[in-house]
Protein backbone atom coordinates (compact mmCIF):
# COMPACT_ATOMS: atom_id res chain seq x y z
CA UNK A 1 0.00 0.00 0.00
CA UNK A 2 1.11 3.13 -0.55
CA UNK A 3 2.43 5.80 1.79
CA UNK A 4 0.59 9.29 2.04
CA UNK A 5 2.48 11.98 1.81
CA UNK A 6 1.52 14.81 4.22
CA UNK A 7 1.48 18.83 3.05
CA UNK A 8 1.35 21.09 5.55
CA UNK A 9 -1.35 23.60 5.19
CA UNK A 10 -0.85 26.86 4.22
CA UNK A 11 -2.29 29.82 6.13
CA UNK A 12 -2.18 32.53 3.84
CA UNK A 13 -4.73 33.23 0.78
CA UNK A 14 -2.23 33.29 -1.74
CA UNK A 15 -0.87 30.30 -1.26
CA UNK A 16 -4.18 28.10 -0.03
CA UNK A 17 -5.03 28.74 -4.05
CA UNK A 18 -2.38 26.95 -5.15
CA UNK A 19 -2.10 24.40 -2.37
CA UNK A 20 -4.19 21.29 -4.32
CA UNK A 21 -1.75 21.81 -6.87
CA UNK A 22 1.05 21.35 -4.59
CA UNK A 23 -0.14 18.88 -2.68
CA UNK A 24 -1.10 16.38 -5.60
CA UNK A 25 2.77 17.09 -6.98
CA UNK A 26 4.40 15.86 -3.85
CA UNK A 27 1.86 13.05 -3.56
CA UNK A 28 3.38 12.31 -7.75
CA UNK A 29 6.77 12.64 -6.35
CA UNK A 30 6.02 10.23 -3.46
CA UNK A 31 4.26 7.98 -5.33
CA UNK A 32 6.41 7.67 -8.59
CA UNK A 33 9.98 8.82 -7.37
CA UNK A 34 9.49 11.86 -9.82
CA UNK A 35 7.19 14.22 -11.53
CA UNK A 36 5.56 13.54 -14.89
CA UNK A 37 6.84 15.18 -17.84
CA UNK A 38 5.30 18.42 -18.83
CA UNK A 39 3.82 17.49 -22.40
CA UNK A 40 5.33 16.06 -25.49
CA UNK A 41 3.97 16.31 -29.24
CA UNK A 42 3.69 12.88 -31.29
CA UNK A 43 3.46 13.45 -34.74
CA UNK A 44 2.06 10.83 -36.78
CA UNK A 45 5.33 10.03 -38.95
CA UNK A 46 7.40 9.79 -35.08
CA UNK A 47 4.52 7.75 -33.79
CA UNK A 48 5.30 3.95 -32.23
CA UNK A 49 3.14 1.72 -34.35
CA UNK A 50 2.97 -2.22 -33.58
CA UNK A 51 1.85 -4.31 -36.02
CA UNK A 52 -0.90 -6.82 -35.34
CA UNK A 53 -2.50 -10.03 -37.13
CA UNK A 54 -5.50 -8.20 -36.95
CA UNK A 55 -4.54 -4.31 -37.75
CA UNK A 56 -2.05 -1.71 -36.19
CA UNK A 57 -1.74 0.14 -32.66
CA UNK A 58 -0.42 3.76 -33.04
CA UNK A 59 0.64 4.56 -29.43
CA UNK A 60 -0.35 8.30 -28.82
CA UNK A 61 0.30 7.85 -25.34
CA UNK A 62 1.51 5.20 -22.96
CA UNK A 63 3.74 5.45 -19.99
CA UNK A 64 7.16 4.31 -21.93
CA UNK A 65 6.12 6.90 -24.59
CA UNK A 66 5.03 10.05 -22.24
CA UNK A 67 5.21 9.20 -18.61
CA UNK A 68 1.91 9.41 -18.51
CA UNK A 69 0.27 7.70 -15.25
CA UNK A 70 -3.89 7.94 -16.09
CA UNK A 71 -4.27 7.47 -19.71
CA UNK A 72 -3.48 5.32 -22.50
CA UNK A 73 -4.15 6.37 -25.89
CA UNK A 74 -3.76 4.11 -28.90
CA UNK A 75 -5.18 5.09 -32.45
CA UNK A 76 -6.37 1.63 -34.03
CA UNK A 77 -6.55 0.34 -37.12
CA UNK A 78 -9.02 -2.70 -37.71
CA UNK A 79 -8.35 -4.28 -40.82
CA UNK A 80 -11.34 -5.55 -43.32
CA UNK A 81 -12.40 -8.54 -41.54
CA UNK A 82 -10.29 -8.56 -38.72
CA UNK A 83 -10.88 -7.82 -34.89
CA UNK A 84 -10.06 -7.73 -31.48
CA UNK A 85 -11.28 -10.69 -30.12
CA UNK A 86 -13.10 -10.77 -26.60
CA UNK A 87 -10.94 -10.04 -23.79
CA UNK A 88 -10.83 -7.38 -20.99
CA UNK A 89 -8.54 -5.52 -18.87
CA UNK A 90 -9.25 -6.33 -15.56
CA UNK A 91 -8.26 -3.13 -13.80
CA UNK A 92 -9.39 -0.61 -16.57
CA UNK A 93 -11.88 1.10 -18.50
CA UNK A 94 -11.70 2.17 -21.88
CA UNK A 95 -13.23 4.55 -24.10
CA UNK A 96 -13.31 2.92 -27.94
CA UNK A 97 -14.27 6.19 -30.47
CA UNK A 98 -14.74 5.21 -34.66
CA UNK A 99 -12.87 8.01 -36.36
CA UNK A 100 -13.29 6.47 -39.78
CA UNK A 101 -15.64 3.34 -40.23
CA UNK A 102 -17.95 1.14 -38.84
CA UNK A 103 -17.23 -1.56 -36.77
CA UNK A 104 -18.89 -4.20 -34.80
CA UNK A 105 -18.80 -4.05 -31.31
CA UNK A 106 -19.66 -6.17 -27.83
CA UNK A 107 -19.62 -5.50 -24.47
CA UNK A 108 -20.10 -8.73 -22.70
CA UNK A 109 -22.79 -10.65 -24.66
CA UNK A 110 -24.79 -7.26 -26.15
CA UNK A 111 -23.36 -5.92 -29.80
CA UNK A 112 -23.85 -2.82 -31.41
CA UNK A 113 -22.86 -1.64 -34.90
CA UNK A 114 -20.54 1.99 -34.60
CA UNK A 115 -19.79 4.46 -37.12
CA UNK A 116 -18.27 7.09 -37.47
CA UNK A 117 -18.48 9.26 -34.31
CA UNK A 118 -20.00 6.68 -32.10
CA UNK A 119 -18.52 5.44 -29.18
CA UNK A 120 -18.30 2.80 -26.28
CA UNK A 121 -17.68 3.11 -22.73
CA UNK A 122 -16.33 -0.09 -21.68
CA UNK A 123 -15.89 -1.04 -17.51
CA UNK A 124 -12.63 -2.31 -16.11
CA UNK A 125 -13.12 -5.78 -16.15
CA UNK A 126 -15.86 -5.78 -18.96
CA UNK A 127 -14.87 -8.74 -21.61
CA UNK A 128 -15.23 -7.10 -25.34
CA UNK A 129 -14.21 -7.50 -28.52
CA UNK A 130 -14.25 -5.21 -31.89
CA UNK A 131 -14.68 -6.55 -35.55
CA UNK A 132 -14.78 -5.21 -38.83
CA UNK A 133 -16.84 -6.69 -41.60
CA UNK A 134 -17.13 -3.66 -43.70
CA UNK A 135 -15.30 -3.34 -47.02
CA UNK A 136 -12.29 -0.99 -45.78
CA UNK A 137 -9.85 -0.38 -42.78
CA UNK A 138 -11.89 1.38 -39.43
CA UNK A 139 -9.73 3.40 -37.53
CA UNK A 140 -10.69 3.79 -33.99
CA UNK A 141 -9.08 5.81 -30.80
CA UNK A 142 -8.80 3.64 -27.49
CA UNK A 143 -8.41 5.46 -25.05
CA UNK A 144 -7.66 3.11 -21.64
CA UNK A 145 -7.12 4.60 -17.87
CA UNK A 146 -5.57 4.14 -15.27
CA UNK A 147 -1.98 3.28 -16.68
CA UNK A 148 -0.81 -0.37 -15.86
CA UNK A 149 2.89 -1.43 -16.05
CA UNK A 150 5.03 -0.19 -18.69
CA UNK A 151 3.44 -0.54 -21.55
CA UNK A 152 0.55 1.34 -20.00
CA UNK A 153 -2.52 -1.49 -20.18
CA UNK A 154 -3.30 -4.82 -19.12
CA UNK A 155 -5.10 -7.39 -21.21
CA UNK A 156 -6.79 -10.74 -20.15
CA UNK A 157 -7.79 -12.73 -23.58
CA UNK A 158 -11.05 -15.07 -23.35
CA UNK A 159 -11.74 -15.44 -26.57
CA UNK A 160 -11.13 -19.61 -26.47
CA UNK A 161 -13.40 -19.48 -23.16
CA UNK A 162 -17.11 -20.02 -23.27
CA UNK A 163 -19.27 -18.06 -23.81
CA UNK A 164 -17.05 -15.80 -25.85
CA UNK A 165 -16.36 -18.74 -28.65
CA UNK A 166 -19.62 -19.13 -29.56
CA UNK A 167 -20.90 -15.73 -29.76
CA UNK A 168 -19.42 -15.45 -33.19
Amino acid sequence: MAKTTAVARPSNRNDLICWPLLASAARRVHLTGALTMKGKFITASTMERDQMDWGVMGWASRPATTAARDLVVIEVTLETGQGHAFHKHPDQEEVIYVIDGSIEQWIEQEKQLLSTGDSAFIGADVVHASFNDSGSPAKLLAILGPCIGEEGYALVDVFEEEPWRSLR
